[in-house]
């Protein structure tokens, strides 16, 4: 029994008037069981909220040991140390929430970017709470630094510019160089090297009133590799050089490993082919000891490169093995796939030709699968988000709803007892009441966590389509022109099966490529366009036309376009949507020549106006109506209609980013007829 329950049991026994009946007495203490005592239920809830820690276990010696691990960077050894200890602490601890910003970091280093970020905004809302500045700081460089890495350089530029202005506002100098060459390497990464330029000269400067090696090390460094971009190889092997004397005065192997091949790009970029290979076989050496399975990769690669320019073709291909065997080992398919391109340069210029075409064979299957798998997983993950997220709101307005029900019937028990116990029960209603806003307080803040995640994926479902289109660019491009030169140099002494199969490359690149465009355009539909604009649907139809005047004319095409409404909408947008369904009208004909009629009608019931575009094609198969909107989807083969499967989805995301709706009809033999309803003004 608690101490509250002891003295409300007290309080009942010895505050009631003299000449209290025995019944009023019974009443009360029937009162006091029923509505005012301890819920065995909610006492086994509290006892379970948090582990109980073995007696042995110190939190602070845990921290501290995990710490060390880190340190050290045995990153797995330190967060399993984290993860345990944090199960014995209090929210309300502050050295939970060392803990909680450990753990972020250790994640960021494991390049576990979403679960860092987690983490860290967890740190940083604790920090505002208490309007810790040099933590806020502390911590908008880490979220920064993730943002980077996640390649959302706006989000890692606000929260860059944030840390550096509450460092200047705390006078904390080695907090401003840190914000300085963070945000010199976000501008590094985003190829504006002149602007990175700046950020690290001001970091070096007070790095240099500090002096902190490693802070000098890593300045130097990063100023090395920005004059290299620049094109400025003297001054970047000057930064290089002295990177490397910091780095042997550290005696760290790692930062010694890295500073070494720095200088041996920078002198394969001079055509000073013997340094070059001294310092890189130097830094190999030191990345072997130490087991570093990235930096081997990346040795390997410019070696490879390096021997490709000596004409020692045979080595090079020793070098690119090894680095594509240990990228398959750690599954790094970007960098295997890198490799394999340079690898079939190699083998062409040494003359095997068979070589040259399957590594960039593997290569393209490796992009292709990265596509392909990447984007179906990503999105059926935020599709499962989505719904987990929607299913959780809709346990909270439950539990709302739970609690003022259950707050309700303690008011009529308060009505009932009022005489007996009128003060007493103010005061604990009073608590109760306390106690509600407190839960439905937590769980709005769970609520907006919530959707913050799913704005953030859905943010990382929009730049990974962007970058995955464009980092495919690259291959798709070597295949076309190998295939080309294959075509041109040995094209007499190809049989005719052969040449069938070089056709069947260079089709296949062109499909990859508007597969790519395609995608691309569906991912854009979602960035901010601006303002909607009062457009003349009727000047967007004709500008469609335009831009599908020869499909127009060589299929002897008449579209009739009626009245249509000037509506709020983004144009870009309206201009892809009427684009693509007068093109399937176009694309999807019969024998006959495209006959398009496209008109709008205004049901002032619903405020909606519906546009219709129909056509005299060959129609579809009504139990196919509701999936051709999917992505990817195609009725077709690719012998028959070419295409990729996602316009008529794009189609579907404007028409629902406009608030409205889109549908179809369709008789086989007959034509189609697509409906979408976009609100009034």
């Amino acid at each position: 029994m608690n101490d509250l329950s002891v003295k409300l049991r007290l309080f009942l026994l010895l505050k009631l008037p003299h000449g209290t009946s025995l019944l009023v007495g019974k009443l009360a203490f029937v009162f006091y069981f029923l509505f005012l005592a301890p819920s065995p239920g909610y006492a086994q809830a509290d006892s379970l909220s948090l582990g109980v820690a073995p007696r042995n276990f110190d939190v602070n010696e845990a921290y501290n040991r995990a710490n060390e691990f880190y340190k050290a960077e045995v990153y797995n050894k330190s967060l399993g140390v984290l993860l345990e200890g944090i199960e014995y602490l209090p929210r309300q601890d502050s050295t939970y929430y060392r803990y909680i910003r450990l753990i972020g970091r250790n994640y960021q280093k494991l390049a576990y970017y979403q679960r860092a970020l987690e983490y860290y905004l967890n740190y940083l809302n604790w920090a505002k709470s208490r309007n810790a500045l040099q933590e806020i700081a502390k911590i908008s460089a880490n979220i920064s630094a993730t943002y980077q890495a996640m390649g959302d350089f706006e989000k890692a530029y606000n929260f860059g510019l944030d840390c550096l202005r509450r460092n200047e506002e705390i006078k904390d100098s080695s907090g401003m160089a840190e914000a300085y060459y963070e945000l010199g390497t976000l501008f590094f990464y985003q190829k504006n090297h002149k602007e990175a330029l700046d950020y690290y000269k001001q970091s070096m400067a007070i790095s240099q009133s500090l002096k902190t090696p490693k802070a000098l090390y890593s300045c130097l460094g990063a100023m090395g590799s920005a004059y290299e971009e620049l094109g400025d190889l003297k001054a970047a092997l000057n930064y290089n050089l002295q990177s490397l004397e910091i780095a042997r005065k550290m005696k760290q192997k790692l930062p010694e490993a890295y500073a070494l091949h720095n200088v041996g790009t920078v002198y394969i970029k001079m055509g000073m082919n013997d340094r070059a290979l001294d310092y890189l076989n130097a830094s190999l050496k030191l990345k072997q000891e130490l087991d570093d399975v990235w930096g081997l990769v990346a040795s390997y690669k410019y070696l490879g490169l390096l021997y490709l320019q000596k004409q020692a073709f045979e080595q090079a291909i020793v070098h690119l093995n090894a680095g594509l065997a240990l990228a398959k080992a750690s599954n790094s398919k970007n960098r295997e796939a890198e490799l394999l391109t340079i690898l079939a340069e190699a083998y062409e210029k040494a003359g095997n030709h068979a070589g040259a075409i399957e590594a960039l064979r593997r290569s393209a299957d490796l992009k292709d699968a990265m596509l392909s798998e990447a984007i179906v997983r990503e999105l059926g993950e935020k599709k499962e988000s989505y719904e987990l997220l929607k299913k959780e709101r809709e346990i909270a307005v439950l539990t709302k709803e739970r609690e003022i029900s259950r707050l309700r019937t303690s008011i009529i028990a308060i009505i009932a007892c009022f005489l007996l116990l009128a003060g007493w029960q103010l005061w604990r209603q009073y608590r109760l009441q306390r106690r509600n806003n407190a839960v439905l307080k937590e769980k709005n803040a769970f609520i907006d966590g919530q959707n913050q995640r799913l704005q953030l994926a859905n943010g990382e479902l929009q730049q990974f389509a962007h970058v995955a289109s464009h980092d495919l660019r690259e291959p798709l491009r070597t295949i076309g022109s190998f295939s080309t030169l294959l075509s041109r140099h040995y094209d007499s002494k190809f049989d005719d099966e052969a040449r069938e199969y070089q056709g069947f490359i260079q089709s296949a690149v062109k499909r990859m490529q508007h597969l790519l465009d395609d995608l691309l355009e569906y991912a854009r539909i979602d960035y901010k366009e601006g303002e909607r604009e009062i457009t003349d649907l009727s000047r967007v139809v004709q500008e469609a036309m335009m831009n599908l005047k020869n499909q127009i004319e060589s299929t002897q095409a008449t579209i009739e376009v009626m009245a249509l409404p000037s509506l709020r909408v983004f144009p870009r947008q309206m201009l892809q949507l009427f684009q693509n369904l007068i093109s399937n009208g176009l694309k999807y004909r019969g024998e006959a020549a495209p006959r398009i009629r496209i008109s709008s009608t205004f049901s002032p019931q619903t405020n909606l106006h519906t546009v219709a575009v129909s056509d005299n094609g060959i129609g579809m198969d009504p139990a196919n109506l509701d999936r051709i909107f999917n992505m990817f989807v195609r009725l077709h083969g690719l012998g028959k209609y070419e295409g990729t499967g996602i316009g008529l989805a794009t189609c579907k995301k404007v028409v629902e980013r406009h608030g409205g709706k889109i549908w179809v009809e369709s008789t086989p033999g007959k034509g189609s007829t697509f409906y979408f309803s976009i609100p009034s003004n």
